[in-house]
């Protein structure tokens, strides 16, 4: 039997005021109280030893840090740096502020696994309390309505011994990062997979568990917001929206920047006014916008494994695929879903929005060119109705006419589980599914689909679960 190990960690906050200055906007925390570069007699009193171990993750008034692989790369505000065998934290706050006029927390890695495996190289030990991860998933709205699906779940912890007791009451937890990972028991830790990244919700305890609610990163994009930014494509409007309002910047950092720009050159690339409403009821969370943009450009913001944004968008004119979801590995007893409620007969699209001081106004456009061929086939008619930030009647009919391209006649769907080698396929991605009956044949056969979900399942044997819609 194969071992196969979960590995779940998460950043435990503390806020830090003990801070000495090391250069020109750099600043430094050391666990043992070592600062050779000072005379230890100029150290404000109280300060003294800490204890902190590994470092994953620094937060300057709730921002993420962005973490450098060398104290000489400490360049930028809003880096961070850790030296792990002396034990030492560099930082360089926003603006080469002195940390006192914020409030920094330092994230200190916990681990948690099934039992005591620890693997060769971890920078923290594993306790042996994880009782229950979630199953991990990303989803698209099947007819891209630009609704943002958040993956999460709860993560349960043993605490017979009451050592979570106080976990809440004398750390700092809520919106620190949690992160899964998965590998075999033989592998070092740097070849473990990391699957998911989220960031803590809430937590509960009893006198034999504790529950830590996870959330999609996606979701923490709530800040109220009312910009006004140029007319950009739909994909490259997203983020420049999350810089603009969260100072993130479109790097490898932040994103898996060669997967994002590929998505854009696939999404539908129409530039339209994303200028933000001016009147007091526009000022809505950023979360609103991006999905406007993300219906606009018929493509998919998600967060990687490793934490970062990315996005897909369906090649829906495509005729072939270079992944083959076969049936041997197919483990699950598939149906295959024919659902007519699912069917857009027609669509009313609002664009070229105006702004007045107490509200927005848009010009309407209404695309009816399938309801004949969807009522003679289904015998039902469904109108779906949304407004857009297009900026001409012109591009309103290229939209809508791909909308309804896409979702007025019936697709089939299904959902497979396969092994973990198929890690490497991603929602959005052409696939050939071979749907065939256990002796060879039947059912629909080789069918050329895309990828609408992916799941990990991670009780038990891990797998991975496919949501699929036929092309």
């Amino acid at each position: 039997m194969v071992d196969i190990h979960r590995k779940w960690s998460v950043d435990i906050g503390s806020f830090n005021l003990q801070w000495v200055n090391n250069g020109s906007g750099i600043w430094a925390v050391d666990a043992l109280n070592i600062y050779d570069w000072v005379d230890s007699s100029l150290l404000e009193e109280g300060f003294s030893a800490q204890e902190f171990g590994p470092i994953g993750s620094v937060q300057e008034d709730g921002i993420l840090f962005t973490k450098v692989s060398t104290l000489a790369a400490l360049t930028d505000p809003g880096e961070w740096f850790y030296d792990g065998d002396d034990r030492k934290l560099w930082i360089m706050p926003s603006g080469y502020d002195e940390p006192s006029i914020h409030t920094i927390t330092i994230g200190v890695i916990y681990g948690y696994s099934f039992n005591e495996f620890t693997p060769d190289s971890a920078p923290v030990p594993y306790e042996g309390r994880l009782l229950a991860v979630p199953s991990v998933s990303i989803a698209s709205d099947p007819l891209f309505y630009g609704i943002m699906r958040y993956g999460g779940g709860t993560v349960e912890l043993a605490n017979n011994d009451g050592s979570l007791d106080t976990l809440a009451k004398d750390n700092e937890l809520y919106g620190n990062p949690v992160r899964i990972f998965i590998g075999f028991a033989d592998l070092d830790y740097s070849e473990y997979q990391q699957i998911y990244t989220g960031f803590i919700e809430t937590f509960s305890v009893n006198k034999v568990s504790a529950s830590i609610s996870v959330a999609d990163l996606r979701k923490q994009l709530s800040r109220p917001s009312r910009e006004t930014r140029p007319s950009r494509t739909p994909a490259i409007t997203v983020n420049d929206l999350i810089e603009v309002v969260y100072g993130i910047p479109f790097t490898e950092d932040f994103y898996d920047v060669t997967a994002y720009n590929a998505a854009d050159i696939h999404s539908f690339a129409i530039s339209f006014d994303s200028s933000i409403q001016l009147n007091d009821s526009a000022i809505r969370p950023l979360t609103d916008y991006i999905e406007q943009c993300l219906t606009a450009g018929f493509f998919v913001l998600w967060i990687t494994g490793d934490g970062r944004y990315t996005a897909s968008a369906v090649n829906y004119s495509a005729t072939t695929a270079g992944t083959f979801l076969r049936k041997n590995d197919i483990m699950n007893d598939f149906e295959v879903v024919y659902d007519p409620s699912r069917v857009v007969s027609s669509v009313k699209v609002g664009h070229s929005p105006t702004w007045t001081t107490s509200e927005t106004v848009y010009k309407t456009y209404r695309n009816t060119t399938h309801e004949a061929s969807v009522f003679s086939a289904y015998k039902t008619y469904k109108e779906h109705a949304i407004d857009l930030p297009l900026i001409s009647t012109s591009n309103t009919i290229l939209w809508s006419d791909l909308f309804l391209q896409i979702n007025s006649v019936v697709h089939g769907t299904s959902e497979l589980t396969v092994p973990l080698k198929y890690c490497g396929t991603n929602i959005g991605d052409v696939v050939y599914a071979e749907l065939e009956r256990d002796n060879g044949g039947g059912m629909v056969g080789t069918t050329l689909s895309y990828i609408t979900s992916k799941s990990w399942n991670l009780t038990g044997v891990p797998t991975i679960t496919f949501g699929i819609r036929f092309l």
